[in-house]
């Protein structure tokens, strides 16, 4: 499918089309920094997030092993920029996961894994449960990615922002409110879809990998995943919007 030889020669600097393969890899992996950092912001604030526990389970198992995966193609190929950078990242979103996961387990159990016939759920239950996810994500990534035979996860990494587009429409289903969401996440996605799916010459994982991604079904994927990725973004404007907590001195995040 690719080689990592590829990968080093597509991002070199002497290479012609470093420059615009730089922005667009700049782009799209600031909205997907903006995209967590939004969720950690809002589970401090408001001690619960705007994606499911099966998201963060899925990054978290998909983004540690990004990290292990660039820390190694990082030594084997002289600390090549690409993978140094991609493995710093990895190691951030990596932190970010398990901190959403730790808070959810702490105060948004009962939203997570109850429902109105069953009774309290407890710490122990919240956290077999994040564990059996995680192992299970695992498996499915791992497993894949070895059939894949993507070595460095370039065919791995652009199809976690198919699961960015869907995924945070599901807390909606139960939510009577913003709380816990953010109209900014969900453009954020939108803005994140675009980029993530558009064409060779502004996406990057079409750019860099055209024979792959810049192919008619992967922009039929993309559709799908913008139309949800709107729909989402309408249905949380929808909600009533967030009450200022007198005894908070910070205002709703938006």
């Amino acid at each position: 499918m690719y080689s990592v030889t590829y990968i080093i020669n597509a991002l070199s600097f002497g290479s012609p089309h470093f420059a615009s393969l730089l922005l667009a890899f700049g782009l799209a992996n600031a909205i997907g920094l903006l995209e967590y950092i939004w969720a950690v912001v809002l589970t401090v604030r408001e001690k619960k997030g705007p994606f499911p526990v099966w998201m963060h389970t899925f990054f978290l198992a998909h983004d540690s092993t990004a990290a292990v995966v660039f820390t190694w193609l990082a030594f084997k190929y002289n600390f090549f920029w690409l993978f140094v950078v991609y493995g710093i990242g990895m190691y951030t979103w990596t932190v970010m996961e398990i901190y959403c996961l730790i808070m959810g387990i702490k105060y948004a159990r009962q939203e997570d894994w109850g429902n109105k016939n069953s009774g309290p759920i407890s710490v122990k239950y919240a956290t077999q449960q994040v564990i059996i996810q995680t192992l299970v994500m695992y498996c499915i990534i791992n497993v894949l990615r070895y059939l894949m035979q993507d070595t460095a996860m370039f065919l791995w990494l652009p199809l976690t922002n198919f699961v960015m587009a869907i995924g945070p429409g599901y807390v909606l289903n139960t939510r009577r409110d913003r709380e816990g969401s953010s109209v900014l996440v969900y453009i954020f996605i939108v803005i994140g879809t675009i980029i993530n799916f558009a064409p060779q010459g502004i996406g990057f994982f079409t750019s860099i990998l055209p024979s792959v991604f810049n192919q008619p079904i992967w922009f039929a994927v993309g559709v799908v995943a913008l139309i949800v990725a709107v729909i989402n973004l309408v249905r949380v404007v929808g909600l009533p919007g967030k009450k200022q907590n007198p005894q908070s001195k910070h205002k709703p995040v938006w």
